[in-house]
Parts: structure tokens; sequence; C-alpha cells
């Protein structure tokens, strides 16, 4: 009877690793009214990489994106890291004014092992974007991604994780 039990609940678990993706996104945003964006890099697993995702998608929809390496140089000019901006010990006001931007866009991405009963079940994949206006410091909108796979465990995939969360942040765009 429990390997019957044991049995059921593996398909069942397996069943959850191939669920859709969960896609949530604050509002429909424009293009337009977000000026020139940056793009940061994620925090977590292969958030560079991610990152670039992000931009590429913007980038497609019509969005003006700083180039990563002025990001960079501009920081390090100023003894800055990326963490000093996600964690509000710098301004965003004057961030943009160092970058030339008018809005940032910041986020994570992790795979999560998860465990039952001390035994690996799966992987969970999340990432979350936010899209920060430099003048007011305030996030004019923000998407998460969940999924029970591991969608976002490799690179690979990032691209349709990335388009995705776009898509579901801007309208008709």
């Amino acid at each position: 009877m429990n390997r019957i039990v044991v049995f059921v609940v593996s398909l069942f678990l397996i069943g959850c690793a191939t669920a859709t993706p969960t896609i949530k996104a604050t509002k429909k945003l424009k293009v337009d009214p977000l000026g020139v964006v940056a793009v940061l890099p994620f925090d977590g697993h292969h958030g560079d990489q991610f990152a670039d995702s992000i931009a590429q998608e913007l980038m497609l929809r019509g969005a003006r994106i700083v180039e990563r390496s002025r990001i960079t140089s501009v920081l390090v000019e100023q003894g800055l890291s990326v963490a000093d901006i996600t964690s509000g010990r710098v301004n965003h006001e004057k961030i943009g004014g160092l970058l030339g931007v008018d809005t940032i866009v910041i986020g994570s991405v992790s795979p999560i092992v998860v465990y039952i009963s001390g035994a690996p079940s799966g992987k969970v994949s999340t990432a979350a974007m936010r899209i920060v206006s430099v003048k007011t410091g305030t996030v004019v909108g923000s998407a998460t991604y969940a999924a029970n796979t591991e969608l976002l465990a490799g690179s690979v995939l990032y691209p349709e994780a990335a388009e995705r969360l776009v898509r579901a942040l801007f309208h008709g765009e």
C-alpha cells in the first residue's frame, strides 16, 4: 500500500514539474514614457545573462537602452556597485543623472531546489523584474515569473522567460 501511495505522489510531482509557468504583472505599460532605460544586472544565478535577455526584449519593443559597458564604467568611475543602487544606498535621481536615464530595470533570477520529506522533488525557477522611475524612486511596473521546472536553471531558455515577462508588462507592443 505504501508503495502505491509513493508511486501516486511521484506521478503528481512529475506532473507539477511540467506545469505551465505563472507570470504576473502589475499593469500594462507603454515603452515611450519610460524614456532612456538602464537594465542593471539581475541578482542571482546567471543574472547578467538574464538582464541581457530582458534588454533585448525591451529593445524589440522600441525601448532606448543604455549599453551595459557604459553603466559599468560610470559605476566604477563613481565607486559604486549595482548593490548600492538596488539597496537604496544611492539616490535613484543621482543614478539617473549619472547614467543619463529616466528609468532603471532591476530584478532577480533563481533556480530553487524543492525538498519534500528530505528528497529532491524538482526545481522551481523564479524571476522578478521592477521598472523604477529615477525621478521619483517609485516602481512604475513589475512582473514575476515562476515555473515548476528547470527552465531558468540554464541560460538557454532565458530569452523565452524574458520575452514572457516583458510581454506581460507591456501593452500592445
